[in-house]
């Protein structure tokens, strides 16, 4: 009976360990299982991070490609501003030009009136 005793005693040592054992492995299982779902996790949200910053690069890559083909180049610029100072160049000769031909009609006006009061003045002595 004894022996019975201490058999049944074993048993039920190792059907409690065994049970700790299957315990613990389930509980491992469940931890890797969680680490894998985080991990998983973890790479999705970083791909979706390295996919913005591609998005924002292309995006900045596109706008500065609208920049580039909107831009004129070095020698047209040059050619216009040179197309630019020639037309000034030209209306500022024009401008002169009305001046001094406004100077010499005023002049010649008033040649004219001092030489019409110079006829009437000795028309007027002669006439007295």
């Amino acid at each position: 009976m004894r022996m019975d005793g201490m058999e049944n005693a074993v048993k039920i040592r190792f059907s409690e360990r065994d049970l700790r054992f299957i315990q613990a492995a389930n509980d491992s299982k469940d931890a890797l299982a969680m680490a894998r779902e985080a991990a998983a996790s973890a790479i999705s949200k970083q791909e979706e991070a390295f996919n913005k910053r591609f998005d924002i690069a292309d995006a900045s890559r596109a706008m500065l490609d609208e920049r580039i083909r909107l831009m004129m180049p070095r020698s047209e610029s040059e050619a216009r501003h040179k197309s630019h100072e020639d037309h000034a160049a030209m209306l500022t000769k024009q401008i002169e030009a009305r001046e001094e031909r406004g100077k010499g009609m005023s002049h010649t006006w008033g040649i004219l009136v001092g030489a019409a009061g110079l006829i009437a003045l000795i028309v007027g002595f002669f006439l007295k």
